[in-house]
C-alpha cells in the first residue's frame, strides 16, 4: 500500500516511486531482473495487463498494481481489487 501526501495537487507515477527506492523500472525489467528467453516481466493494473512502460502507471486511489517477473508461460493469478476497510 502506498500513501501519498503532497502540498500541491499533482499526478504521481510508479516510476517516480521506484526512483525514490533507487530501483530501475523499464518495460522489460525491474532492478537487475530482465526479461529474456526464459523469463518475462509483466505489469497489471486492477487485474488487467498493462501495455507500455510500467514506470508510466499513474497512481489513482485504490488501484491494485502488480509487477510480475517469472518463467515465460507461467500462469499468474493477479488480484483485480482490494477490499478496502470502510473510511479508507
Amino acid at each position: 500500500m502506498i500513501h501519498i501526501e503532497s502540498p500541491v495537487k499533482a499526478t504521481f507515477s510508479l516510476g517516480q516511486f521506484m526512483t525514490e527506492w533507487d530501483v530501475a523500472l523499464t518495460q522489460d525489467s525491474i532492478g537487475g531482473l530482465k526479461a529474456d528467453d526464459g523469463n518475462t516481466f509483466r505489469a497489471y493494473v486492477n487485474g488487467k495487463p498493462y501495455t507500455g512502460n510500467p514506470a508510466a502507471i499513474e497512481f489513482t486511489a485504490h488501484d491494485e498494481i502488480a509487477i510480475v517477473y517469472g518463467p515465460t508461460g507461467q500462469k499468474v493469478d493477479v488480484p483485480g481489487s482490494y477490499d478496502w476497510p470502510e473510511g479508507e
